[in-house]
């Protein structure tokens, strides 16, 4: 398991500090020379000073390599945090910017669903009122088609009752004629025939014109009744339109509902385990930043024991 990159520096820090006591307390005692580096080994003979000068100068150089290292990696660190500060803010930037959108989105839909509402009911009522006239207009134009068959028929029977006048009296007419006066009664019968053919071509005149008005009637009601049910197939077809707007809005509605739900949950996972209880960010423990800065120097060893870093053979 990878060691803590904040435990690695506190410790780093601490022992570094104390390192650097303990050394300062030793030359102010009477130099290094005098006090042993490692107590588990046999004492040494006091060096000489050539051997106080090397000594001097190793101290020196692994001094230098520890505040280098430090330097290093306080350098690693801020650029660490700059970066992820950055990433931090062009991210918050992208979500307000998708969060924006979003809205805008929402409300669009949500505005359109409205039209959408209005058009149907609007299309419902004026489809109602037309099915209402229609209705009206097709009773009216039954009714006028019943009155004119009821005064066709009552025509017919007016010209079937004169005819049937002009037969008796031409029956009256023959009977005060002598039966063998042959010419008067041809007299009588050529006048009444001509008066029973002119009722006939009367009749059958009334009765055609009265057939051509009901077929009239009847077409114009025909036409009329198309032309509703043609007005009122437009409304339903809007109707339907309206209804399929309607599914499809809900449709792309619901589609954004996920897809910012999905945003807040993919946020939640990201920032799990990131966040305080008060919202401040939990300091990164990844020692991948350390792991690339200590490859950059093979050289250098980090005793975790006893934190020292020393040039390695």
């Amino acid at each position: 398991m990878a060691p803590n990159l904040t435990s690695l520096e506190e410790k780093y820090e601490r022992l570094a500090d104390a390192y650097e006591s303990m050394r300062n307390l030793l030359e102010k005692a009477g130099g290094l020379s005098n006090f042993p580096e490692n107590n588990s080994q046999p004492e040494q003979p006091a060096p000489t000073t050539s051997d106080s000068n090397a000594e001097e100068a190793e101290r020196l150089k692994k001094k230098k390599a520890r505040e280098e290292a430090k330097k290093k990696l306080e350098e690693a660190e801020l650029a660490r945090r700059q970066a992820n500060l950055k990433a931090e803010a062009a991210r918050k930037r992208q979500e307000e910017r998708d969060k924006n959108i979003a809205e805008d989105r929402q409300a669009f839909l949500d505005n359109q669903a409205e039209q959408i509402r209005k058009n149907k009911e609007r299309a419902e009522k004026e489809l109602q009122f037309q099915e209402q006239q229609m209705q009206k207009e097709k009773e009216r134009k039954e009714r006028e088609i019943q009155e004119m068959k009821a005064k066709n028929e009552q025509e017919e029977k007016r010209i079937a009752q004169e005819k049937e006048l002009i037969e008796k009296e031409l029956a009256e007419e023959l009977a005060k004629i002598n039966t063998a006066d042959k010419e008067g009664r041809q007299k009588i019968e050529e006048k009444f025939r001509k008066r029973k053919l002119k009722i006939e071509e009367e009749m059958n005149e009334q009765k055609r014109k009265n057939d051509d008005e009901l077929k009239e009637m009847e077409a114009d009601m025909l036409k009329e009744k198309q032309a509703k049910e043609a007005q009122l197939d437009k409304i339903k077809k809007e109707i339907a339109l309206q209804e399929s707007l309607g599914r499809e809005n809900k449709r792309k509605g619901q589609e954004l509902e996920q897809a910012l739900k999905g945003q807040k949950d993919k946020e939640k996972k990201r920032n799990k385990g990131t966040r305080c209880s008060d919202g401040r960010p939990i300091p990164n423990h990844g020692t991948g930043y350390l792991r690339d800065w200590l490859n950059q120097y093979p050289n250098l060893k980090f005793n975790l024991n006893f934190g020292d870093i020393y040039e390695g053979n």
